[in-house]
């Protein structure tokens, strides 16, 4: 597994700066990408530490963003959908990409 992530805050200027322009980047990647489940072995990298710092800093989703997608991630992201009307399914695939890709988009244009 990676080492856990702390919430997007990438420095020069760090702070509510910091956090929107990570916010902001992780809008842009987010709406691209491969299907994540719950898998075994564990699909793990830098695209579900982009869900998981969304999960956390959008939705407000208390996980660890470790780069692991297993079963708390797959919850939270069951709250997201549900939250958004999506299918609840803990998949985060296409319709959950573009739904989150805008929403962060929108609250970090």
């Amino acid at each position: 597994p990676l080492p856990p992530a702390p919430v997007p805050s990438p420095s020069p200027g760090g702070g509510l700066v910091g956090l929107y322009v990570a916010m902001h980047q992780i809008g842009t990647r987010i709406g691209s990408g491969r299907t994540l489940r719950v898998a075994s072995p564990a699909m793990t990298g830098s695209d579900v530490r982009d869900v998981q710092a969304f999960l956390v800093v959008v939705c407000g989703q208390q996980i660890t963003q470790d780069g692991v997608y297993g079963p708390a991630t797959a919850r939270a992201v069951v709250n997201y959908q549900r939250f958004f009307h999506l299918a609840a399914d803990g998949v985060f695939g296409p319709a959950s990409r573009a739904a989150a890709a805008k929403i962060t988009l929108t609250r970090f244009p």
